[in-house]
C-alpha cells in the first residue's frame, strides 16, 4: 500500500486523503496536519481545514503562520471575511505574528472588494512591524487603486514599486 508522503507527491490527493481517513490508529504528527489543511485549502474544502485545524490543536500541535495563511487565503477567497477575521483574532491571540504572506493576503482580499482604506491600514501595518513590501504588495495595491479609478495613486505606487527594484508583471 503506497504512503500517504507518496501519494501527495504523486498528486493523488483524493487517495492520500481517504488513506489518511483509513488509517484508524496511526497518529499524525504536525507536518501531517500541516499538509492535510493545505490541501483541503487547495481542493476548495475550507470547512474540512477548519475542523482538522480544530482536531489538530485537540491533539497538543498548534499552527504556525503558514497553516493560517493557507486558510486565511481560501475564507478571503470564499468570501468569508468574519470567519477569517475570527482566525486573524486567533492568531493575535496566540501571538502568532503575521508574515508577507498573512498581510499580502489581507491587502488583496480588501482590494478586490475596493476597500483601500484598510488594504492601506495594513501596508502601514507590515512596515511598522518591519516586513518589507514585495512585488505582490505593489501588485495588489495598483491593482486596487485601478479597480476605483484612482489611477494617480496607482501611478505612484508603480513608481515606487520600479524604485524599490520590482518590475510590473
Amino acid at each position: 500500500m503506497p504512503s500517504f508522503m507518496y501519494l501527495r507527491r504523486e498528486g493523488r490527493m483524493i487517495e492520500a486523503l481517504r488513506l489518511f481517513r483509513e488509517i484508524k490508529n496511526a497518529t499524525p504528527n504536525f507536518v501531517t496536519y500541516t499538509t492535510l489543511i493545505d490541501e483541503y485549502c487547495r481542493v476548495n474544502d475550507i470547512d474540512e481545514a477548519l475542523r482538522l485545524l480544530e482536531v489538530m490543536e485537540a491533539h497538543g500541535l498548534y499552527p504556525t503562520v503558514g497553516t493560517y495563511n493557507s486558510i486565511l487565503r481560501k475564507l478571503y477567497e470564499e468570501g468569508r471575511i468574519r470567519d477569517a477575521n475570527k482566525l486573524l483574532n486567533e492568531m493575535n491571540e496566540r501571538k502568532i505574528e503575521p508574515d508577507n504572506v498573512t498581510c499580502n493576503t489581507l491587502i488583496n482580499a480588501y482590494c478586490k472588494i475596493g476597500d483601500l482604506l484598510s488594504a492601506l491600514k495594513v501596508k502601514s501595518k507590515m512596515v511598522d512591524a518591519g516586513l518589507k513590501l514585495d512585488k505582490f504588495t505593489y501588485k495588489a495595491l495598483i491593482h486596487g487603486f485601478c479597480k476605483i479609478q484612482e489611477m494617480d495613486s496607482a501611478k505612484e505606487l508603480l513608481f515606487s514599486m520600479l524604485e524599490a527594484g520590482f518590475s510590473p508583471s
